[in-house]
């Protein structure tokens, strides 16, 4: 009882925005999921209408629209990767010169001292 092959994807009808939701899977799982969508909004989202019909073409199999969808959010996360990497490299450079000021403290009191 699962959800076999899942696709979704924005478009557009007669000047309306849309968010379309190929499912296919059992008339249970289907079902719990059609209820899902009618009961459960996103926080920030505005939900006019939620319809369901039949559709008769090829659907993605589900592993396959998951791994397309994580090699998106990958090519997405690179950048942000790569700038956090960069802001720690500096620091850590950072952090090693002030180690260096403060390994000379005991140094400088001792000549103090003297």
């Amino acid at each position: 009882m699962t959800l076999r092959d899942f696709e979704v994807y924005n478009d557009d009808e007669e000047g309306q925005q849309v968010v379309i939701v190929l499912v296919e899977g059992d008339e249970k799982r289907i079902a719990k999921f059609y209820n899902s969508a009618v009961k459960e909004r996103p926080q920030l989202a505005t939900v006019d209408n939620v319809k369901s019909e039949d559709f008769a073409d090829d659907i993605t199999p589900l592993w396959k629209f998951a791994s397309i969808n994580t090699a998106s959010q990958m090519n997405n996360a690179i950048p942000l990767l790569l700038a956090v990497k960069d802001n720690t490299d500096t620091t850590l450079q950072e952090l090693k010169a002030m180690r260096k000021n403060t390994d000379a403290i005991p140094q400088v009191l001792e000549e103090i001292k003297a």
